[in-house]
């Protein structure tokens, strides 16, 4: 624990309100005992957790050539977000490539995970991702749509179109089994 003392208090004295609102958006998330206190908490996350240290990087602004990176290392992810709400849970971020035009509060992403365009090119659109969306390993989003609030993206699915808010998807190409857009009786909507 004392290792990771001096990358503590690092994050402290460049704003305690971001780190603070972090330690407490992932200790709901995660299976960890109620850590009292920010300090103890912190400190267990960055110890078990290099995805947690990624994403306080990217929020304090920390750029890749900072000497405190060379120290405590992170998660090797990629995050080209221009803006990412509150409440982000990466969790075993191995092979994470986040690269929305928006992603909403409280959002949960698992490892292997692509979030980004359909083609290569400056001026191709991004996804927008609502508030609430858990996204499962291996999942592809790729494409200038929309996941919905409350959305969930199955594990390995591929998915290029809209996603209405609170419905499951799964699947290649990814189709809606439950929420709002599933059909009745066994059928199911591509999404």
């Amino acid at each position: 624990m004392i290792l990771y003392t001096p990358l503590y208090l690092f994050f402290m004295m460049h704003g305690t309100r971001i780190l603070r609102r972090e330690v407490g958006d992932w200790l709901k998330v995660l299976p960890l005992p109620d850590w009292q206190g920010c300090y103890t908490g912190a400190i267990e996350l960055m110890s078990r957790f290099p995805e947690f240290i990624f994403l306080l990087y990217y929020r304090y602004g920390i750029n890749e050539f900072n000497p405190i990176r060379l120290i405590y290392r992170a998660q090797q992810m990629s995050m080209t977000c221009p803006k990412v709400g509150e409440g982000l849970v990466i969790q075993h971020g191995f092979g994470t490539r986040i690269g929305c035009a928006e992603m909403g509060r409280n959002c949960q992403v698992w490892q292997g995970v692509t979030i980004g365009k359909k083609k290569s090119g400056i001026d191709e659109p991004r996804p927008v991702i609502g508030n609430n969306v858990k996204i499962c390993a291996n999942a592809m989003v790729l494409g200038g749509i929309t996941i919905g609030d409350g959305a969930t993206i199955g594990a390995a699915s591929v998915v290029l179109k809209s996603v209405p808010a609170g419905a499951v998807v799964a699947g290649n190409p990814a189709r809606i089994i439950r929420g709002p857009g599933a059909e009745k009786g066994g059928g199911k909507e591509e999404a």
